[in-house]
This record gives C-alpha cells, structure tokens and sequence, in this order.
C-alpha cells in the first residue's frame, strides 16, 4: 500500500498510455481487417465470375473423359482393357490412371506399323484370353489418336470351337460398332475445342474490369496454361503454387493481392485460376495505420519499462530474501523425501522378500501335503474301499466323508499352490527375473492345451464349452507355458463367473496379428470397473457381499506376459450379456516364414549320415525295470516320489544330497535322476555339472524338481527338464517316462549357427530323426554348450567353424574323439529354407 500511496500519479499515467496504446493497437487491426474483408468480398466477385465463364470452356473438355463415353456406350461387353494413345503413342486417358502419361509398349506390337492398326486378335493376358485391337482414330486423312482396346472372351474357352469362333465374330462386330462411336465422338469433341480461343475471352475480361492486373489458367502441375499476360504463359510456376491461397506479394515493382482458386471445386486435381489484383492503396493505408501503432507502442513501452524498473529495484531485495528463506525450507523437505523414499524402497523389498521366502518355504512341505491326500485318495478307493463291504451306514457314511475330506485336502493345496505361484510370479515380473524361453509353433497348440487342462472345471457345471479356431493361422514366437498360463487364466475366470449359458474360446487372424479370445455369458463387468480388472490385488464386485475368487493376480500377471509378447490385453462387457476378454500376439516375418514347407532333396544326403549316426546306448536295468534316483535332502519328498515312481514299475534309489548322488551315480548308472537344487554340502545345479563334464554319466537324463527357478542355468548345464514344488506328478511321470524311453535310443546333437531360421529347422527335422538337440548361435556359445552337454554329432557352420575354430579346439579334448562334426554351408543353408520339418 506504500508503494500505490507514493507512485500513484506515476501509475495513473501509465495506466492512460496503455489505454491509448491499446485503443491504437485496435484500431489498426480493426481498419486493417475491415479493408482486408472488402478487398476478399471485391476478388471473391471477380473470382466466381471468371469461373463461370471458364466452366463453359472446361465443360466442353470433358467430352475428352472417354472412361465415362466407355461406360455409358459398353455395358454389355466385358472390357478388360482400354485406354487413349496420341498418334506417338503416349497413352492420354486409361482405365489404369498410373499408364497416364507413359510410352505404350507390348512385347510383339509395333504401333508404329498401319498393318497392325485395325486389326482384331486374341491373347492371353493375366492367365484372361482376349480379344484385342488398336484402332486409329482419323481426321482429313491423317491419324490423330489410336483407341487400344481389350475385351475378356475367357468365358468361350468351354464351348466348342464352333460355338468359340461364332460368338467371336460376333464380339467382333459388337467391338467395331464402339470403336466408331467413340472415334466419332473424340473427333467430335476434339473439333469443338479447337473454335474457342480462351486468350481472347481472358483479355476482353481484364479490359472490362478494374484493378485486375492479370488472369491466368494453370494445370494442377503448376504451368500456366493461358494467360492474359503472354510472356507467363507456358512457364512452370510450381505444383506448390496450385494450393488453394491469397496473399500479398509485389509483381513487378506494384503490390498486387493474389487469389488461387479451383475452376470446379468438384475436381480438386483440375485446373486452378490465378488472379492478380492490385493493391497499392490498400498496402499504403496498412502502412500508414501500422506506423501508428508502432509509434505509439514503443513510447508505451519505454514508459512502462521505466516505471517497471522502478518497481523491479524495490521487490528485488524482497525477493532474495524470500528466495533464500524457500531455498532453506526445500533442502530440508527435500532430506525429509529423500529418507522416506529410501526408506519405502527398503520396506517394498522386505515385503518382496518376505512374499518370495514365505512362498518357498511353503511350497516343500505342499508338495509332501498335496502329493500323500493323492496317494491316499488312490489307495482308498483302489484298495481299501472295494475291501470295504458292510451295510452298516455309519460305516459307509465315514467311508463317504473320508473319502470327500482326502478329496478336500488335495484340491486344497492344489488351490493353495496357485496362489502361491501368482504371488511368486508377480515378485519376479516386478523385479524383472522372470525367465522366458521362447519357441515358435501353433498357437492353436497352446489354446489346445489350454482347453484341455481347463475342461474338468466344466464337469459339474451346466455350461457349454464352444471352439472357435481358425484354420491355417502362422506359427508365433512365444513362451509356450507362459502363454497357455493366460488361456488357462482367462478360461478358469469365464467359468467361475458363468452358471449357465457357454463359455467360447476363439482364434482369427486379424491384420497381421493372431487374437484369441474367451467369451462367456456370466452376469457381466460394469462399464466403470472394467479398467480395474488388471490392476494387481483388485476385485470387481462388492467384496463385502461376495466372496472373493482369488488373489486378484491372475489378469495384471497376463497382461505382463502379454506385453513381453508385444501385444495387449483388453475386456469388452456389458451387464447382463457377458464378458469378452482377449489379448493378441504379433505374427512375425520369421513365423510367416516358418509356415511354408516344401521337400528338398538336396539335404537326403545329409539326413542320410544322420540316420545312420543313430546308435543304441545301454544302462543300467534291472529285471527290465527302469533305475530312477532320487535326490532331496527333504525325506518326506523322496518318499513321496518313491511311492508314485515305484506304483508306476520303475526301480527307486535314494540319495540326501548331491555329494552322495555323485558318489551312487559312478558305483551303478541309472537311468534317470530327479534332483533338488536347493541341499547341503553340494547343490542339485553343482552335481548336474559334475555329472555333465564326465563323459561316463553325461547322457544321463536329468530332471530338476525344485522351488528355484533358474531354467537358464539348467540350460546352460544341459538339464532336461525342469518342474517346480509343487510337483504336477502326471506331468513328471510323463516326462520320466519319454526321457527314460528315449535314454535307450537318442543321441545328443549341437546345433550352431548365427541365423535363428537354420537352428529351428535343423532342430525340428533332427528331433524327428530321434535326437536330443541343443542349439548355439556363436562360436563361443557353441564351445560352452558343447562343453556342458558333450554331444554326439556337431553340426556347425562353416564360416563360424573357421573364425573360431571349433573343431580343432574339439578334435583334440577328452571325450570329444568319437564325436561326428557336420560342416553346412551356404548352399545347403539356402536348400534349409525351404525344409519340410513336419
């Protein structure tokens, strides 16, 4: 209030310069705007005038539009092709707008020769048989234009010869009464466009007119076509100047005002009109107003700066202090956040460690829990309960409620291990440890999968499960059980929420992209909670009034395996009528490629030195029954796979840890070896390695069962499979029962070579020939690889052999001296290509 108190005269006189500042600033762009609005309404006049007399003229040039002459005059003939040559043969006008413009040329045509103007004959175009002529349009004896002329008679090709031949003349006739219409017709509109001389009408115009400085015609090219000031026409003035514009330029030392306009705003690619007005009195009263404005601006300005300068002095020390005050505060605040958000991260990884150490430790002892309720369950009702035979009903009530209670206990834990197994899935995606092992196949395989592992949830349910799969979709890279973990998920949701009704599980192709979609026809997602039901932890619905069906992990966990695949995930409901959830997966050139199967005979050779590399290997068996090892320093696991490998035939050994599997494995071979990683005095990933690295147990199959993940690892070590606690006990009786059978007749094969393409074809044609195959796509890859799996046969390339010279280093190692080494160069490598690996 100083301030005002002390300047107020100051600040009065400044506020009446602005005011008289601004009012000038108006004035000038209202003056310049009411002269600029005239001088558009004057041209906007002249404009549509020169138009109007100008369509007259042009109306007459589209009698040359002869693809609208073929479609009024020949209906009933199938033209294949026509089009309008100049007497050079420069096509004018053609059913195919790109041959504007060009040379006519066909192979075995000389246009250039009579003879062949005017004559009928047949030829095969686009696997399409024609009937073809070049007719010459002519005027005072002279050849003006060629009309070149093609109509389908395909559909002759299954009549007979006589019936072909007849109705070709007829064609004939039909043909030469058009081509006489339209020839009469250009020459027609051709002689009318020659009485109108447009120069003379456009300088009547300008003489009838005021301030015109000129008129003038251009082409969509830019060119002037006709001018009322000779000396432009002819020129080139630039597409650019075509673009519908009005501005002021000088010409010729005058400033003139330019208008470019459409002659039919029908035809944005016509003709252009270009007008030139002068403007030299408008320009000057601009000018004037302009300096007006700017003079009296610039005294404003140097006032207010004056009075501003004033007042920046006095707020300066104020604002230092202020400054220096605030400075203060915020590196305070800012130690304050920065303890906070340390101390979030610290909390956010303890609850990550404590979520991922809690889920392991849980996942031992649900293995023993889960695997014993199904031995139990299996022994009750294959042995106990048929022994069973009483009519007393408490004792078949309890046999009844025994029998439910074991049921309970399995389905349980079976529900207990997917929730830990959503909890551990989420700490690994957020922080980023997540393995992927990527393949490419069908997509249809996955869905199958899917669907298959989903059906018994609609056992007990009065829903209907409908297929919808689209035949001949490509093969995808993927993550095969990454991505049948999504169908499951998206399958398991649509059945739980659907009572009655179907649930459709649909594949297509859509725009270079394979979708697959769930459909059920549950209660529906209300349009304001669909972009929650991927958020983590949330749960559509009142949870208060109905239970919970889950962690609310299973869809945030989808659709960050989906967007690792490059694609996206989205709900589409309405209550009432059901949800649609879907998600898509990029086709890749390289899945495209892998569609296309064709036989090559030159690789018979090759594949011929590969079946004949397929030998026997022989270990230890005893009264003809497999030998299994199972190694777990946790008793009640070994037990456990002891009882359900020893139900199935096999022979069952036990070791406590990796030192003592070592040690049995050299005393006597078995034939495969389930292990733990997670034991004391040596892990299960330190005994694979030894195992490995000795050639006497290398070929050993080796099945990791255990709670860490680290599938890579077991990669590079050459592990064959690799399951998690709890164990799914059909899937591993499964995969024992391959790995076993193959044990007696498959050799390992390494596979290197830089180029993806190559690795997966080979893979797919050896697997087929009855090999184990790993794949290496460098040198020095291939050297570990080969190192930690020891294979039989090597197929390397040549180029990569030579650079890093794999088999010298190799020939010459212990236990490489038997092994075969295939070279494949690049011709063989282009045959590979086209590979039929089914």
């Amino acid at each position: 209030m100083e301030f005002f108190k002390k300047h107020n005269l100051t600040i009065l006189c400044l506020t009446l310069i602005i005011c008289l500042s601004s009012l000038a600033a108006y004035n000038y762009f209202h003056q310049k705007e009411i002269l600029l609005q005239q001088l558009n309404v004057d041209t906007d006049s002249i404009v549509q005038s020169v138009t109007s007399s100008i369509t007259k003229f042009t109306a007459i040039k589209d009698l040359m539009n002869i693809q609208d002459l073929i479609k009024n005059i020949s209906l009933k003939l199938d033209i294949f092709e026509f089009r309008y040559l100049d007497k050079d043969g420069i096509i004018l006008n053609s059913m195919f707008i790109e041959e504007i413009g060009e040379k006519f040329e066909r192979p075995n045509f000389d246009l250039s020769d009579p003879k062949n103007l005017g004559r009928f004959y047949q030829d095969e175009r686009d696997m399409t048989n024609v009937l073809a002529i070049s007719y010459p349009v002519k005027g005072g004896g002279q050849v003006l234009g060629i009309i070149d002329l093609a109509v389908d008679i395909s559909e002759f090709d299954y009549t007979s010869e006589e019936v072909k031949e007849a109705s070709v003349l007829r064609m004939q006739t039909d043909v030469n009464n058009l081509l006489n219409a339209i020839s009469s017709s250009v020459l027609s509109s051709l002689s009318i466009f020659e009485t109108v001389d447009f120069f003379d009408f456009l300088n009547a115009f300008i003489k009838s007119t005021e301030n015109i400085v000129e008129v003038a015609l251009l082409n969509k090219e830019g060119q002037v076509m006709v001018s009322s000031n000779p000396e432009r026409a002819g020129k080139e003035l630039g597409k650019e100047i075509t673009d519908i514009q009005r501005g002021f330029l000088v010409e010729n030392g005058r400033d003139v005002y330019r208008i470019i306009d459409h002659i039919d705003p029908k035809q944005p690619e016509g003709n252009h009109l270009m007008l030139l007005m002068d403007a030299t009195s408008y320009v000057a009263n601009v000018r004037q107003m302009l300096l007006t404005a700017i003079a009296v601006s610039l005294f404003t300005i140097v006032f207010a700066l004056t009075i501003a300068y004033s007042i920046y002095r006095i707020n300066l020390e104020r604002a230092k202090k202020e400054n220096l005050r605030l400075e203060t505060m915020v590196k305070e605040r800012t130690k304050e956040l920065k303890k906070a958000n340390e101390r979030l991260k610290e909390l956010d990884q303890v609850k990550s460690d404590f979520l991922s150490t809690v889920s392991h430790e849980l996942r031992t002892p649900l293995t023993s829990v889960v695997g014993f309720a199904k031995i139990i369950k299996k022994k009750l009702e294959e042995t106990i309960f048929p022994v069973i035979q009483t009519e007393d009903k408490k004792v078949k009530r309890a046999v009844k409620q025994v029998g439910g209670n074991v049921s309970i206990i399995a389905q349980e834990g079976e529900r207990l291990t997917t929730l830990i197994n959503d909890v551990l899935d989420l700490a690994k995606m957020e922080a980023g440890k997540i393995e992927w092992n990527m393949e490419t196949l069908s997509i249809t395989e996955v869905v199958e999968r899917a669907t298959a592992a989903t059906s018994a949830l609609l056992e007990h349910k009065d829903v209907e499960f409908v297929k919808e799969f689209e035949d001949g979709l490509p093969e995808v890279e993927v993550d095969k059980d990454k991505l049948i973990q999504v169908v499951i998920n998206m399958i398991s949701n649509a059945v739980k929420f659907t009572d009655q009704g179907s649930v459709t599980c649909k594949t297509e192709r859509r725009n270079g992209e394979i979708v697959v979609s769930v459909l059920d026809t549950g209660p529906g997602i209300p349009q304001e909670d669909l972009p929650k039901v991927f958020e983590k932890f949330k749960q559509v619905g009142d949870t208060l009034t109905d239970k919970p069906k889950g962690t609310g992990l299973g869809l945030p966990i989808c659709k960050q395996i989906v967007e690792h695949h490059g694609g996206k995930i989205w709900a589409e409901s309405e209550v009432g009528k059901g949800s649609k959830f879907s998600f898509n997966i990029p086709v890749t050139a390289i899945s495209e490629k892998a569609t296309e199967t064709i036989d090559v005979e030159d690789m018979s050779a090759f594949f011929k030195r590969v079946k004949d590399h397929v030998v026997s290997t022989e270990t230890a068996s005893h009264d003809g029954k497999k030998t299994v090892l199972v190694v777990d320093d946790e008793p009640s696991i070994r037990e456990l796979l002891r009882q359900e490998l020893e139900s199935t035939g096999y022979l069952v050994k036990e070791a406590v840890d990796g030192i003592d599997a070592v040690k049995q494995v050299k005393e006597q071979l078995p034939d495969l070896i389930i292990m733990d990683v997670m034991m004391p005095h040596m892990t299960g990933f330190d005994a694979a390695a030894v195992l490995r690295n000795d050639p006497l147990t290398a070929s050993i199959p080796i099945v990791i069962l255990s709670i860490i993940q680290d599938k890579e690892r077991g990669r590079r070590l050459g592990i064959d499979r690799h399951l998690s606690k709890p164990v799914n006990m059909e899937e591993l009786l499964k995969d024992v029962g391959t790995l076993t059978h193959k044990m007696g007749s498959a050799k390992k094969a390494l596979i290197i070579d830089s180029d993806k393409n190559t690795v997966n074809t080979l893979r797919y044609a050896l697997k087929a020939k009855g090999y184990m195959v790993e794949g290496a796509y460098s040198g020095p890859e291939g050297l570990e690889r080969a190192r930690a799996i020891a294979p039989d046969m090597i197929v390397v390339d040549s180029l990569i052999s030579e650079q890093h010279s794999i088999v010298k280093t190799l020939r010459f190692e212990k236990g490489f001296e038997d092994v075969v080494f295939l070279y494949l160069s690049e011709d063989q490598k282009k045959n590979l290509e086209n590979l039929d690996v089914t």
